[in-house]
């Protein structure tokens, strides 16, 4: 009987002990347990918490998270998760044991109320709150099924306006429009889905489309996305323009032309053009052109005539920027070259002639055109080009305007 009586004792010392060291929770010290709900596959919870994920055969879904604050010295929690019915009562739906502080649940729209019990570390019921409520509404998932266009060229007009036709497009619906190699991302202007969902139209800034690969992505209230895949690009990666025209002369400085000439100006004259753009960007157009004009010069003076060739070759940048696609380009250059005085010849009475005399020197020009496409791909070019000629004894300076003929290759 002594022996019982001791082991008792040494139990209750135990426990007491227990005790001491890690307190039972009582209703005065419970802790403030709040829901952190969130939508499930196919609902929304604002201001929750819930994860979207991928199943492994592409499908959306949605987890929702019930969590409380992390009570220490305790061997674990329940959770009873129950679910109102259609006749406003409260069934059971689930009853589990952990020993996180979190819950992941995948739960149907419908209303919901949780409460979690906490066991001490004898495994007892220390605590139970009172249940939290909470709704799971509906998310729509969107289906884009089809976008016209999906492949737009840059060089063509385009008022930057996609038809979507798909399923769950909604007024609250999100588009954007993005760029796959940076990443960057357009808003649309506009957007207008139809009544019954199924059908939008988009509009985007089409002077902020640039080369690449998109895709048109929507997402709805709640996560769920869809997207489609668009191509923006130009017809061809390169142009090729040939143009050839009329071009006058007009000095602007250095009088050893007026002193032999009588004159500034050239109104006998052509212009030749190469032009070759290998880069094609939002920006703008870059590449590079050969320019060859021609003029000829003549004078009668009272005891001598004279008559010169002058030919200019440049190499010069270009940029090129469609004001209107399809229709007109502004184009801006400059570059050096040479200009050559070919055949200086004075003639004089009694048929005598001088031997003919022949210089080249040095040359830049700066200049820009506008080219108005009249037909397909052949355009009308109005061309002004200013160039300085420094030379031994002279110091020239010249505006050479153009109008050419040219087509598009």
């Amino acid at each position: 009987m002594e022996i019982k009586i001791k082991y008792f004792l040494y139990i209750a010392i135990f426990c007491s002990l227990l005790n001491k060291v890690f307190p039972q929770i009582s209703e005065k010290s419970a802790p403030d347990l709040s829901a952190a709900t969130s939508p499930q596959q196919e609902e929304i919870s604002p201001a929750q918490s819930y994860n979207i994920k991928t199943d492994a055969d592409g499908e959306q879904y949605i987890e929702q998270t019930l969590s409380w604050p992390k009570v220490e010295h305790i061997r674990e929690y329940e959770i009873i998760l129950e679910k109102k019915d259609e006749t406003g009562q409260y069934f059971t739906l689930q009853q589990i044991k952990t020993s996180d502080n979190f819950l992941t649940v995948r739960l149907e729209s419908g209303q919901y109320r949780y409460s979690v019990i906490i066991y001490n570390l004898l495994g007892k019921k220390a605590y139970q709150t009172p249940f939290t409520e909470f709704n799971i509404l509906k998310a729509l998932k969107p289906q884009i099924n089809s976008v016209s266009p999906t492949l737009i060229y840059l060089d063509e007009p385009h008022d930057g306006t996609f038809s979507v036709k798909g399923l769950n497009l909604l007024p609250e619906s999100v588009f954007i429009l993005m760029r796959l190699a940076n990443k960057e991302q357009l808003s649309p202007l506009l957007y207008q889905p139809d009544e019954r969902h199924r059908n939008a139209d988009i509009i985007f800034d089409e002077q902020m489309f640039d080369t690449g690969d998109y895709v048109l992505k929507v997402t709805n209230p709640g996560g769920f996305t869809s997207e489609i895949p668009l191509l923006i690009k130009f017809i061809k990666w390169y142009d090729l323009t040939i143009s050839a025209g009329y071009s006058p002369l007009f000095i602007l400085a250095d009088e050893t032309i007026l002193t032999y000439f009588n004159t500034r100006m050239s109104f006998i004259g052509g212009d030749f053009r190469i032009t070759f753009i290998p880069l094609k960007r939002r920006f703008g157009y870059v590449g590079v052109s050969a320019n060859l004009l021609y003029h000829r010069m003549a004078a009668r003076m009272n005891t001598f005539n004279i008559n010169m060739n002058i030919l200019q070759t440049y190499i010069n940048a270009v940029y090129q920027y469609p004001i209107i696609k399809g229709r007109l380009v502004i184009d801006i250059h400059g570059g050096a070259g040479f200009v050559f005085m070919q055949n200086l010849t004075f003639i004089y009475p009694h048929d005598i002639v001088s031997d003919p005399f022949t210089s080249f020197y040095f040359s830049a020009n700066v200049g820009f055109s506008l080219q108005v496409y009249m037909w397909k791909r052949l355009y009308l070019e109005v061309k002004a080009d200013y160039t300085y000629m420094p030379m031994k004894d002279m110091f020239l300076m010249t505006v050479q305007p153009s109008i050419t003929l040219g087509w598009q290759f």
